[in-house]
């Protein structure tokens, strides 16, 4: 099975979390591939999907909102995770 986890980060903390859970998909057998929202255009060649964005002022950022709307039939096609992640601020 081939897994795309797709993920939408501000500040690198939903990032960190997608790494993780591709290596442990990795780790039980999956092919699993890390993609950033903003560079997929087909989802095409995937069996599943792990989509998750950090959460900013109480929604996800907008590349996650973008990709959702524009790959929903696909997604829906197929076995889709949807996971969030609070966006932790800047350090000053």
């Amino acid at each position: 099975m081939r897994v795309m986890v797709a993920c939408a980060s501000k500040h690198g903390s939903t990032r960190e979390l997608a790494e993780t859970i591709a290596r442990v998909l990795e780790e039980h057998g999956l092919s699993a591939e890390l993609v950033e929202m903003d560079e997929v255009d087909d989802l095409s060649g995937y069996d599943a999907y792990v989509v998750g964005s950090g959460i900013y002022l109480g929604n996800w950022l907008k590349e996650a909102r973008r990709f959702i709307d524009a790959h929903a039939p696909e997604l829906a096609r197929r076995p889709t995770w949807l996971r969030t992640c609070p966006t932790r601020p800047a350090a000053d």
